[in-house]
């Protein structure tokens, strides 16, 4: 893995310019080479680029720093219980009255079917 500070980091354009060593640049004759810019990110937010070796290829990640947006404020008077079952496959009732029950035996028949037709190929 190499790791780029962003101190090393130049925007050209759209694109991003990294430089080379100088043994590199003896070398190859390549002083720098340029990343795409991504269209999600802003500049300024980067703090740092690694590139990964990973299946004979290379992998650019951006480290950057994002604000968080704050949560908002729950009531903590309302309660939802939810009950997980077989044929009922999630109970919820609330402390405001309102309740609801999911079906779940279409879900199960389906699993059962499932199940059944692995072993079924398993078994030849």
């Amino acid at each position: 893995m190499v790791t780029y500070p962003k101190q090393g980091l130049r925007l050209v354009g759209n694109n991003i310019r990294i430089p080379l060593g100088t043994t590199v640049k003896r070398w190859f004759k390549l002083d720098s080479f340029l990343i795409l810019m991504p269209s999600n990110l802003q500049f300024s937010e980067i703090k740092e680029l690694r590139i990964r070796p990973r299946n004979r290829c290379f992998y650019v990640e951006f480290v950057y720093q994002k604000e968080i947006v704050t949560q908002n404020k729950l009531n903590s008077k309302n309660v939802l219980g939810i009950d997980p079952g077989i044929n009922n496959w999630l109970s919820c009732v609330s402390n405001v009255g309102t309740s609801l029950i999911i079906d779940g035996r279409k879900v199960k028949s389906l699993n059962q079917w499932y199940n059944k037709r692995v072993s079924i190929t398993i078994r030849r």
